[in-house]
């Protein structure tokens, strides 16, 4: 399916929460299957991520009420896709990929390295950020959970 390309923006406090918290209630529910036993961790860690976007630390993109995704500069001086999240209602759509396209437009323009972190069994995620040009570079181990960072080198 095709829609209109995301417009890069800062999302409204509202769309920051309501994403990255549902993001984030998914991942650990789904994926981690610990939730009940990390819920304080993993709540302090939303109420980071979403006081970064809302402060305007991270850029934030839209796509139509679609999918949010959180990016900016790491602490390395790289360029960092913290976040893409899509509503479950849009999945495997196109919505996660012009997502990410918008953000590696804008972060391209400043970074020559982009990475990322992702759940390594999160095979759709994965395929889709290997599919727009990110390579595995390295894979750890965080609370028995693989994860892989991912960069992709601009020229």
């Amino acid at each position: 399916m095709n829609y209109e390309q995301p417009k890069v923006r800062k999302a409204t406090d509202k769309e920051i929460e309501e994403c990255i918290t549902d993001l984030h209630m998914y991942e650990h529910k789904v994926i981690f299957k610990d939730y009940k036993e990390r819920r304080v961790e993993i709540v302090k860690y939303i109420r980071t991520l979403i006081d970064a976007c809302k402060s305007g630390k991270y850029v934030t993109a839209l796509s139509n009420g679609r999918g949010l995704i959180a990016f900016g500069e790491n602490p390395k001086g790289q360029g960092h896709i913290y976040a893409l999240y899509t509503y479950p209602a849009f999945r495997r759509q196109g919505v996660g990929r012009q997502l990410i396209q918008a953000a590696i437009s804008k972060l391209k323009s400043k970074f020559k390295i982009l990475n990322l972190n992702a759940v390594k069994n999160n095979k759709a995620a994965v395929a889709l950020y290997t599919s727009v040009g990110f390579k595995s570079v390295k894979e750890a181990k965080y609370k028995n959970i693989s994860i892989v960072h991912m960069e992709r080198v601009e020229k």
